[in-house]
C-alpha cells in the first residue's frame, strides 16, 4: 500500500480528544501504532531490531527511526516512552538502549 494521508471521515477519528487512527498509511503489517502527535505517527516495530518509528509524511522516506535516536529526537523519545509504558520493550532492550546514555552508578 502506498504511503498516503488517510482520508477517513472525521467521525470516530477522535475519542475524548485523542486520535484513534494514524495520519499516514504505513507499509509494515507488524508495526504497532502507538499514537500521533502534531501529524507525526509513532510506531513500535518488533521486527529488525526492534525499533521505533516516527512517520512524518506520505513519502516512503518521510520517517525517522532507531532506538538510539530516542534521546535526540523528541518524537522518537515519545515513541520509545510509549512503547516502554505499554510493555512492548523487553528489559534487555531497555537496558541496552538506556545503558548507552545513563552512566552506571559508582559503587561505594
Amino acid at each position: 500500500m502506498p504511503h498516503t494521508k488517510l482520508t477517513k471521515p472525521a467521525m470516530g477519528v477522535f475519542i475524548g480528544g485523542l486520535r484513534t487512527i494514524p495520519h499516514w498509511n504505513h507499509d509494515c503489517d507488524t508495526c504497532v501504532w502507538l499514537q500521533s502527535r502534531d501529524e507525526v505517527d509513532l510506531y513500535y516495530c518488533p521486527d529488525g531490531g526492534p525499533t521505533i518509528i516516527a512517520r512524518t509524511g506520505a513519502a516512503p522516506e518521510a520517517y525517522a527511526s532507531g532506538m538510539t535516536h530516542a534521546f535526540s529526537n523528541p518524537y522518537l523519545a515519545l515513541a520509545y516512552n510509549s512503547a516502554k509504558a505499554l510493555g512492548l520493550l523487553t528489559q534487555a532492550t531497555i537496558n541496552e538502549v538506556e545503558g548507552r546514555w545513563i552512566l552506571p552508578k559508582e559503587s561505594k
